[in-house]
């Protein structure tokens, strides 16, 4: 069974890649913001969908599609930032700041952004190779999506496709967010004390041996 893996903001698909996992087909944040015919194309067999930050956000609208069999989200929920749907949620305030700061220097911005996503006692040296060459109107575009979406559709009956990972000591994506989410629509939700917001990373081992036993099951 394919699994499509879509990234966070600002990173590449070189950080899904990193996953072991048969059929792992990475898609960028950048072409799903684009070309909106990108995952229903993609989508007309039997999938696994598994989209970290930005790019879980990007596949929360398909959660009932019939053709996904299982969507494992990492560092999301309702909406980014805080509205009805996520109490917790990232001040509009700060991600027009942040918008502003791409204007005058997107790749200081993206380094900052980094250093503040990984976990304190993480090396973000080994992580820079993953942050892209984006232009400023794409990670605005990106930011624009942060800032904008919410979520908040009825997926009865599709709760069992659903599993939610999150790190504890998260300062991108706070985990009361992550947990509220959760309670609003009775999912599977799994919080791990020592990983902030570069899952990907931190937990690569502990979601490729779930996205094995969803292909082998």
């Amino acid at each position: 069974m394919k699994v499509i893996a879509v990234p966070g903001w600002g990173f590449t698909t070189g950080i899904m890649a990193r996953l072991q996992v048969p059929e792992l087909e990475t898609i960028s944040w950048t072409r799903v913001l684009e070309d909106k015919t990108i995952v229903p194309v993609k989508l007309k067999q039997p999938a696994v969908l598994l989209g970290w930050s930005l790019g879980g956000f990007l596949l929360l609208p398909y959660i009932t599609h019939q053709a996904v069999k299982k969507i494992i989200l990492l560092a999301c929920g309702g909406s980014f930032s805080k509205s009805r749907v996520n109490p917790y949620g990232a001040d509009k305030k700060k991600i027009i700041l942040m918008k502003k700061q791409v204007q005058h220097d997107q790749q200081q911005t993206l380094h900052r952004f980094l250093k503040t996503a990984a976990f304190p006692a993480e090396d973000t040296r080994a992580y820079r190779q993953y942050i892209g060459n984006f232009t400023r109107a794409q990670l605005t575009s990106g930011l624009d999506y942060l800032q904008n979406f919410s979520y908040n559709e009825d997926i009865s009956g599709s709760e069992n496709k659903i599993m939610l990972l999150q790190g504890s000591k998260d300062k991108v994506f706070l985990k009361q967010g992550a947990a509220y989410f959760a309670r609003q629509h009775n999912i599977q939700y799994s919080e791990f004390k020592h990983a902030g917001h570069i899952l990907p990373c931190s937990l690569n081992k502990t979601i490729t041996g779930l996205l094995q036993n969803i292909i082998c099951t």
